[in-house]
């Protein structure tokens, strides 16, 4: 018995795992909240910096400290899968006493802040690490330029050329998306509907009322409340 859940568990994360071409983002993206018994599946491009941020201040009582990343699970005292056995962040995610739950956006609008944010220009918060932005940035742009050229560009063309958002959406249209940068991976990717089953989905347009209703519905402090705060510029 304890085999055959061995067995579900490893081929859960193995399914999950075989939506992006990083493995390891599972590890960022899922989230067991261990104070509030719940867990939080976080979409790049999808207010995950605020939300974040929020969970911290439902599970603390307080802000969180503005020196520290929200991308820290360690500091926030949240667990990813990489921090307990995996069998037992799949018992978590299968139990119906956990409040699981993830947050969509309009794609259009999360595809316009990928480009302004992370192709057009390199939009930095003071909590990023700045070389791995920088590179991921370059090689993106590399990347788009090669494909609309259908030849190699160098380094310094992709730091100088401009790329539209038409050309933007030219070439990632026709990525797989095992090919696609995090951040514009597609929602349902990284969502996975057909593996986890959420008693919640909310909409970064209606963020205030799906905020309030997560800390309602995992016993978040009772002066708790949220409204129409924005981390990011982006």
């Amino acid at each position: 018995m304890v085999e055959a859940a061995l067995m579900r568990a490893a081929r859960f994360f193995e399914l999950l795992r075989q939506r992006h071409h990083s493995p390891s983002s599972v590890n960022n993206d899922l989230l067991y909240l261990p104070k509030l018994n719940a867990i939080y599946l976080g979409i790049s491009k999808n207010a995950c910096s605020t939300i974040k941020s929020e969970l911290y201040r439902m599970s603390h009582g307080t802000a969180r400290p503005v020196d520290q990343s929200p991308h820290r699970r360690k500091d926030a005292g949240f667990l990813s899968p990489a921090d307990m056995p995996e069998e037992r962040f799949f018992e978590l995610l299968m139990d119906r006493r956990v409040f699981t739950f993830a947050f969509l956006r309009d794609p259009m609008a999360r595809l316009r802040s990928c480009f302004l944010n992370r192709i057009h220009r390199l939009g930095l918060e003071p909590y990023d690490f700045v070389q791995p932005s920088q590179r991921e940035w370059v090689s993106n742009r590399q990347l788009i330029l090669s494909r609309l050229h259908k030849r190699p560009v160098s380094f310094r063309q992709a730091l100088l050329e401009d790329i539209s958002f038409s050309e933007f959406l030219q070439v990632i249209c026709e990525q797989h998306p095992w090919e696609m940068d995090r951040h514009w991976v597609p929602q349902s990717c990284v969502l996975a509907r057909d593996l986890i089953d959420y008693p919640f989905i909310g909409r970064i347009e209606d963020l205030d009322e799906g905020l309030n209703h997560v800390a309602r519905s995992i016993g978040a402090p009772e002066d708790y409340h949220f409204e129409s705060v924005r981390l990011n510029r982006t």
